[in-house]
């Protein structure tokens, strides 16, 4: 069970981390990989929305985001990656 911002946000960053490489952002869940609890992806986004924190520079690479950027723009751009069905060239 995901209780914190920071285990949401780690379980984002997994998730990026893992579908950037294996190609399956379209997935509708993600397992953890420490502790194996799963969460919605649309969840994940919903969750960070509105975060603040800024991302490490290699999610926002990832992402095709200027460094600095926040998981609340992340999440607005996995969103559109999802919809549009594939990670920015």
């Amino acid at each position: 069970m995901f209780h914190s911002l920071e285990q949401i946000r780690d379980a984002f960053v997994e998730f990026l981390l893992e579908s950037s490489e294996g190609g399956y952002f379209e997935a509708k869940e993600y397992s953890c990989i420490d502790t194996g609890d799963a969460i919605e992806i649309r969840r994940l986004i919903r969750q960070l929305w509105n975060c603040r924190d800024i991302m490490q520079s290699e999610i926002c690479e990832c992402l095709k985001l200027r460094q600095g950027s926040t998981y609340a723009k992340g999440a607005r751009r996995l969103q559109r990656i999802r919809k549009a069905g594939m990670w920015p060239e």
